[in-house]
């Protein structure tokens, strides 16, 4: 035995910045032997060769691959196995790196709103929707977030009686109601309160019922189904005044009254994403707004 083209454990640890542990462990499992142990001390000896090997098991560690998959690959011969591997690696890391930047949207979502939360705790909330089962979900994601629901009705009539009572801060509204629907009861809020703050939550996301909905005086469009993080946003939104005379309503007279958009948008349904484009269109400065949402609308279809 030539000890001096070995390496024991404690410099082999060094080199490669690992615990004589996690080295001891690989031995352990058959994934990295020393090349000798000594018979008195027991203590492990590694050549120069196997410091590579430890190196590139460290290395696809950091890949991502575990083991099992570590020992199949320091055992293969084949290149084109080695990169198919490979391959199938990043196709994971791939679909992982989706799931951690959808995860870490989300998260930004809650601190964003927990950093609102303290200026917004009791801001009252009423919800007008004939549904008993959404206004249950809207109250509790409401609860969590420390808004007060002071009131609840189940049409429109019911929801401007109880706006001129209560006076709350936010009203979530319904479009699809009995005897009076939500744009025809925005409407009325805003002419006897201009003040109201008003956000449309409605399954009928048609283009035409969003525009209908910011010229009659809502401040914001949610589609159904709808997260808690898709009403907290709006709402908070509102609240701190974004959407405050950002409306044109001018332009949007001038959209309805044009007969080319009009039958595209009574037949074109939105997602959360589409409408906050359209939203985004309308608020605009820039003079191509209407030929931007043609563009859009034509997209869509």
């Amino acid at each position: 035995m030539n000890e001096f083209k070995m390496k024991s454990i404690g410099e082999i640890a060094k080199i490669v910045q690992v615990s004589v542990s996690t080295l001891r462990y690989y031995d352990e499992i058959g994934l990295l032997k020393p090349i000798h142990i000594d018979e008195v001390s027991k203590y492990r000896y590694y050549s120069d060769e196997q410091v590579s090997q430890l190196l590139r098991i460290l290395e696809l560690k950091k890949y991502g691959f575990n083991l099992d998959a570590i020992r199949g690959l320091l055992n293969e011969t084949s290149d084109e196995n080695i990169v198919s591997a490979y391959k199938s690696k990043v196709k994971e890391l791939t679909c992982d790196m989706k799931e951690i930047n959808d995860a870490k949207k989300m998260l930004l979502n809650r601190i964003e709103n927990y950093d609102l939360k303290d200026n917004h705790v009791n801001k009252k909330i009423l919800i007008v929707d004939d549904s008993s089962f959404l206004k249950e979900i809207v109250r509790e994601f409401l609860t969590n977030y420390d808004f007060r629901v002071i009131g609840e009705a189940s049409n429109g009539l019911e929801g401007i009686a109880k706006y001129k009572a209560l006076k709350p801060d936010v009203v979530i509204m319904d479009i699809g109601m009995p005897e009076l629907d939500g744009i025809s009861a925005t409407k009325e809020l805003i002419q006897c309160f201009p003040d109201a703050k008003i956000v449309m939550c409605s399954a009928k996301s048609e283009l035409s019922n969003v525009i209908l909905s910011m010229r009659n005086g809502a401040m914001d469009f949610i589609p159904k189904p709808f997260s808690q993080e898709h009403v907290i946003n709006s709402i908070n939104r509102v609240l701190d005044g974004d959407f405050v005379s950002k409306v044109d309503m001018n332009f949007i007279d001038e959209i309805i009254n044009d007969k080319e958009v009009t039958e595209s948008i009574k037949r074109t349904k939105l997602s959360l994403q589409q409408i906050s484009k359209v939203l985004d269109i309308i608020r605009s400065d820039v003079s191509s707004k209407k030929s931007d949402l043609l563009k859009f609308v034509t997209e869509l279809n």
